[in-house]
């Protein structure tokens, strides 16, 4: 059995991975790119035929591939071939899904057919009650705008928005008006709703809570109240040397946010338009160098920037018997785009290091103002 340790690097958000004996990527089975050479397709089915739910949701499948030691992960999350489970589940067994917001689980089926490996994947979408994917914002306390994009979640016949106006009668939206936008000037504080709906009732799940949006002062932020869809960068994760991949929430405004890219201690210059929440790989010049990113919303009341984020590139990386050192550049500390904590854009800098020894992480507080790491009795034998 091989043993593997490998470090995650967070600070601010940000992630960069280094795995201290090999590398191992997400395969991502459910791509057929990503299966071994000689692999077939399987073939199962969930009983009821359903591809949504309400949690807690149970699940039951029938295997339909006609292969041998058939397998599942109800809870598929790209791992690699090598390391699913031998043992796993079988059609036989339930599975339970339970959680508080909106998750789409991939189920992947694996076995052997004809003495070749087999794989097949399937998606089921469990929601704890009937609120879609949408964002909200206000400006300057006297408008209210609310976005419902057009993704695989937001799979609804029809949406109902109540604005907090005093309407008996929720404004109905239809899922061919998707994407859906709209502004109305409305004086804050206001109660709102933003729920979806099926025409047959019996797919429809508990009605979601409603939300306040309060009477906003800038002096209390950043800790008075939250602004759930006010733009961050929620991590960057160096995929490589050369590949940066940029996750983050906000609006979902189909203008969508400028993003914002320069070297340390450099000037920032657009990097592209468009970009509405969610993930994107961005290509690094020099692997050696710091590069920090915000993002800016092309329409809005105002400026509305991100909190500044930058990546911090691994100077050295040093195997020595059983002791595994790493070396990483200092976090700029002049924040040059338009933060401010007065809007509650700024974020304090932190950093961890997350240490997996055989799928088991150890989060290690690193001080802000420490550059080096260095982990002991690491063991890469093979047994």
């Amino acid at each position: 059995m091989s043993r593997q340790s490998k470090f995650t690097f967070r600070y601010c958000g940000i992630i960069v991975l280094i795995l201290a004996c090999h590398l191992v990527r997400s395969q991502g089975l459910c791509d057929k790119n990503n299966w071994p050479s000689d692999a077939v397709e399987g073939n199962f089915k969930i009983e009821g035929d359903i591809t949504a739910g309400c949690s807690p949701l149970t699940v039951k499948l029938k295997d339909l591939s006609g292969g041998t030691d058939i397998r599942y992960d109800f809870y598929y999350n790209g791992k690699a071939f090598s390391a699913l489970d031998k043992v796993g589940n079988k059609d036989s067994v339930n599975a339970l899904f339970a959680n508080t917001n909106i998750e789409v689980y991939r189920i992947l089926q694996y076995g052997k057919k004809n003495g070749k490996d087999m794989f097949a994947c399937k998606t089921i979408s469990v929601r704890p009650n009937s609120k879609p994917v949408f964002s909200y914002n206000s400006c300057n306390n006297n408008t209210i705008e609310i976005n419902i994009p057009k993704t695989d979640i937001n799979d609804f016949d029809f949406y109902e928005i109540s604005w907090g106006d005093g309407a008996v009668t929720p404004e109905k939206v239809l899922s061919s008006a998707l994407p859906y936008s709209k502004t109305r000037s409305l004086v804050l504080p206001k109660t709102i709703k933003v729920e979806g709906k099926f025409i047959s009732s019996a797919l429809n799940c508990a009605s979601p809570n409603s939300i306040n949006v309060p009477y906003q002062i800038p002096s209390l932020f950043p800790n008075g109240y939250e602004d759930p869809n006010k733009v961050n960068i929620d991590k960057i994760e160096l995929l490589d040397r050369h590949t940066a991949q940029i996750t983050f929430h906000g609006s979902f405004d189909t203008k969508g946010y400028n993003l914002y890219m320069k070297e340390k201690n450099g000037n920032y210059s657009l990097k592209g338009g468009n970009y509405i929440p969610g993930e994107y790989k961005i290509t690094l010049p020099d692997s050696t160098k710091s590069y920090c990113f915000y993002l800016d919303r092309i329409a809005s009341c105002g400026l509305d920037p991100s909190a500044e984020i930058c990546t911090l590139p691994f100077f050295s990386l040093t195997m020595e018997e059983k002791d595994n050192s790493l070396t990483w550049s200092d976090y700029p500390n002049n924040i040059t785009s338009s933060d401010n904590r007065l809007f509650g854009r700024y974020l304090d800098k932190t950093q961890t290091i997350i240490e997996n020894k055989n799928n088991l992480d150890q989060i290690i507080t690193i001080p802000n103002q420490i550059t080096t790491y260095t982990a002991n009795n690491i063991d890469c034998a093979i047994e």
